[in-house]
């Protein structure tokens, strides 16, 4: 009978089947809410998630894991009550968002956190800052790659991981870049969680010259520490940006035993190793060729791709992130996720790098990359674009001359007569039988060369049809 009772409701489009079934879960037992959540899934209505997210802090343990398993398909009920005008529904939303590890939705929680009302603005943060934790110790789980961890779980943990914490770090960076109220020192200490990568975005708000959210921390450093502090205090007067605030720290200093401490281990600040170390790290001088081998040995092919994400990340120099980045193309195999994923860190790379990478797809195996190659050469237009694109005209497939023709085409006739002598004649030879091929009406123009113009460029013209 309740079965049946809750089909009806399932496929009614009455916005009270929705009421009714918010009801039974407000007043019914554990087993009867049970069914009464499959059926709100079931019945997909926001109007009806949304109830049941209001109800959420009433239900058993039981209940609410049954819920967080399957929390992607509550994304939009959960934006929906992160805007609602009934507290408990507007809590348990952000309270879900946290606990559920939803990263997409962590502009539900920027949007609370500019709030007037202390409460949903504090909720608000301890979501953030969960969510930072989370993103932060996963992923050093994950690097430490521990020999109790499920190598079967790692792919999707990976997964998970990837795709969270971008939106994550997005959206604690919005908040550090326009949040001025209380919550300044609680952000601060989140964007520090995520300052583990070179790719940061919390990371460059630290690194700018000034920053309103570095304020938490520069007012920190020109308060006098406690003394079991003093070490942390010193670390952080060793940033070349927060340096210049050190000092005022002295004239409030009142306690003998700080002081004492300070003084004793200031030489930390120009000690040559930390210097040495600081320095090693920013520009990635322990990323070996070993290491690197190692790295990708202990991964699958798609999973290694991802170190391509790391490396363009690091301050080392264009030369060696090539050379870095060509070691992992030549392991990735025919994998051609793991060949996209590097393709698409070539294409991001900021114009005037060199295209090494690019230009080592120009043979792939997948026509579809080659295109993606060819058009991002053709974008960034290297000065040696034409001798990279016109052997293709030979050997590549049909879409890909096409590409090459619309990009070289129109001026490859001009290029070819400019060069003709100052190339080896098998090299032109090559190029004019491209050139003939890629420009329908090269003929036409080798012919009123030879028709019209100066005696010298008559007879180039007539070698160049001799030749050709």
């Amino acid at each position: 009978m309740l079965d049946r009772l809750l089909n009806v409701l399932v496929k009614s489009q009455n916005d009270a089947a929705d009421d009714a079934l918010i009801d039974g879960l407000r007043h019914g037992t554990e087993a009867e809410r049970e069914h009464l959540i499959t059926a709100l899934f079931r019945r997909d209505h926001v109007r009806g998630l949304c109830g049941m997210i209001g109800l959420y802090a009433q239900f058993s343990d039981n209940t609410k894991l049954r819920i967080l398993g399957d929390i992607h398909r509550l994304h939009p009920a959960l934006r929906e009550c992160g805007r609602s005008d009934l507290p408990e529904a507007r809590l348990a939303a952000m309270k879900l968002i946290a606990l559920g590890r939803q990263g997409k939705l962590a502009y539900v929680l920027s949007e609370n956190l500019h709030s007037t009302n202390e409460t949903f603005s504090k909720a608000a943060l301890e979501a953030l800052v969960a969510l930072a934790r989370w993103a932060s110790t996963e992923t050093r789980r994950l690097q430490r790659n521990d020999p109790g961890d499920d190598p079967q779980d790692m792919p999707k943990r990976y997964a998970e991981l990837m795709v969270q914490r971008p939106e994550i770090e997005s959206a604690i960076a919005r908040a550090m870049d326009v949040h001025r109220g209380k919550h300044n020192q609680d952000l601060s200490r989140a964007g520090l969680l995520l300052c583990d990568w070179g790719g940061s975005k919390t990371l460059a708000i630290l690194h700018a010259t000034k920053h309103g959210g570095q304020s938490p921390m520069i007012r920190r450093l020109q308060q006098p520490p406690a003394s079991e502090h003093v070490e942390a205090f010193l670390l952080g007067a060793s940033h070349g940006q927060l340096r210049a605030h050190f000092g005022t720290a002295f004239s409030n200093i009142n306690e003998a035993p700080v002081l004492d401490a300070i003084l004793r281990k200031t030489h930390w600040l120009k000690d040559h190793q930390l210097q040495t170390s600081m320095h090693q790290v920013s520009r990635a001088i322990w990323l070996t060729e070993a290491e690197l081998l190692r790295d990708i040995a202990r991964r699958p092919a798609d999973d290694s791709a991802r170190i391509g994400e790391w490396i363009a990340a690091c301050s080392v120099p264009e030369a060696m992130q090539d050379e870095r980045l060509m070691k992992l193309r030549e392991q990735m195999g025919e994998n051609l996720d793991a060949r996209l994923r590097l393709l698409r860190i070539a294409t991001r790379r900021k114009r005037g790098t060199p295209v090494v990478l690019l230009k080592s797809f120009l043979a792939d195996g997948d026509e579809r990359l080659v295109r993606l190659a060819v058009r991002e050469i053709v974008r960034r237009r290297p000065p040696e674009m034409e001798a990279m694109l016109l052997p293709l005209i030979m050997s590549a497939s049909a879409s890909v001359k096409r590409i090459v023709s619309r990009a070289i085409g129109q001026t490859g006739f001009e290029h070819f007569w400019q060069r003709f002598d100052k190339v080896d004649r098998a090299t032109r030879k090559q190029a004019g039988r491209a050139m003939l091929k890629l420009l329908p009406d090269a003929v036409q123009r080798l012919g009123r060369r030879m028709g019209s113009g100066p005696i010298d460029e008559r007879i180039k013209a007539i070698q160049i049809a001799q030749e050709l």
